[in-house]
């Protein structure tokens, strides 16, 4: 029997006889006590009441180590513990990547990657950016798990990184990252904010990234010979270049631990990069020699908005189901042009242009059901890919051209796993 907070304790009914009554308490000594239960004794109650004082006694055990650790391999996959050491030295969830030692953190570029090459990252087994893990708290991460030999569920091919949180708390949690250079004028900043409340959780990223400069010269020097004359030809080029990225998401989870998961992300790009340079040039066809001016200008736009749906449920106590679609849009331009003069008549003797506009849709889809048994794991899934680029439109000197091309890709995939013994 266990006593309760109070000392009280119980035993059911025994027959008459000698038994032997031991207490234990951690911190006193042990009593031991033998009860003779005989019919005179109990009376009419059929109920003996025994009461005991213990001792306090101070026990010294022998020196213990304990050894532990909070790296555990597997047949597939390196699964690491993070620690409250490891939280204490992180700001986001993505500075607790460098906990993995098959992986390199690019803290300028914001970039995961490994020995093996790419890496595809996961949150909970849900595809992610490296960006998306700062918007995670080191609080919230229990392990990360990193997969050299990914299942088909995460595609199979690159190595696999997965950040697998606790239970996460109701809140905010967010933060500003501000990177300026100010002698090239260039600054890459973002901002992130991620709202959690019971089984959902809200999360916003904006990124932006400017760059300008004015300021570059290039000297450069041609020559070559054409049906037996000799050319040569002298820049001075001085021009500069302006680059201005807009990154948003948007990104809403609803999930019930070992239930279901949902998730969609709609994340929309505006990209914008223009160069421009003017040129001296000094022209030498054999002996003769012309003065020369031009000029180079190029611009081109990306506007590309995104949609990631995700469903993941659990269909009784064995059984799994994945349904994930992402669907592109790209609309894109290209403008270029070039030409040059001669200075003393301001004749043009050289000009070329490129035009290009294109449009493009894109969806990846997949759905996988898995079954789990007593020792293995049967997947079956589908995967399709279609691509359609309804315009793309190139003109230059010579004409112009259009395309249409459409891709689709389909593909059905089976996996058994398990383990021997």
């Amino acid at each position: 029997a266990v006593t309760d907070m109070q000392g009280n304790y119980a035993f059911g009914k025994h027959r008459e006889g000698k038994y032997l009554l031991t207490i234990q308490s951690l911190g006193f000594r042990t009593l031991n006590d033998t009860v003779h239960i005989r019919r005179s004794s109990l009376g009419n109650t059929y109920e003996m009441r025994k009461d005991y004082l213990l001792e306090e006694e101070a026990t010294a055990i022998d020196d213990v180590v304990v050894v532990g650790t909070n790296v555990t391999h597997y047949l597939d996959r390196t699964v690491y513990r993070v620690t409250n050491a490891d939280r204490r030295t992180a700001v986001t969830g993505l500075d607790l990547t460098n906990k993995v030692p098959q992986v390199t953190l690019d803290r300028i570029n914001e970039t995961v990657s490994s020995s093996d090459g790419a890496v595809t990252i996961l949150v909970n087994g849900i595809a992610a950016s490296a960006q998306e893990l700062k918007t995670i708290s080191p609080e919230e991460v229990g392990q990360i798990e990193y997969y050299d030999l990914p299942p088909i569920r995460y595609g199979g091919g690159n190595a696999v990184l997965n950040i697998v949180t606790q239970e996460v708390r109701d809140g905010f949690y967010g933060g500003i990252d501000l990177k300026h250079a100010v002698p090239v004028r260039w600054l890459n900043d973002s901002f992130y904010l991620r709202y959690n409340r019971g089984r959902s959780q809200l999360t916003f990223r904006y990124y932006a990234s400017w760059h300008k400069s004015d300021a570059q010269f290039v000297d450069d020097e041609y020559r070559y010979a054409l049906n037996g004359t000799d050319y040569a030809q002298y820049l001075h080029t001085s021009g500069g270049y302006r680059s201005f990225y807009n990154d948003f998401n948007l990104k809403y989870t609803n999930q019930l631990q070992d239930k279901y998961v949902f998730q969609a992300t709609f994340y929309p790009s505006l990209r914008n990069n223009e160069n421009h340079y003017d040129s001296q040039i000094e022209f030498l066809e054999g002996a003769a020699g012309m003065q020369r001016y031009g000029n180079y200008r190029t611009e081109s736009k990306i506007f590309n908005p995104t949609l990631d749906l995700y469903f993941w449920r659990q269909l009784g106590r064995k059984q799994e189901l994945i349904m994930a679609i992402t669907g592109n849009y790209f609309d894109s331009g290209l403008d270029t042009r070039s030409s040059e003069y001669d200075s003393a008549d301001d004749r043009p003797v050289f000009e070329d242009f490129l035009t290009v506009d294109g449009r493009k849709y894109s969806a990846i889809g997949q759905a996988l059901y898995i079954k789990n048994f007593e020792k293995v794991a049967f997947s079956v899934g589908e995967r399709f890919a279609y691509e359609s680029n309804i315009a793309h439109t190139a003109s230059w000197l010579s004409g112009d051209r259009q395309e249409r091309t459409t891709r689709m890709n389909n593909y059905l995939a089976a996996e058994v796993s398990g383990k021997i013994k």
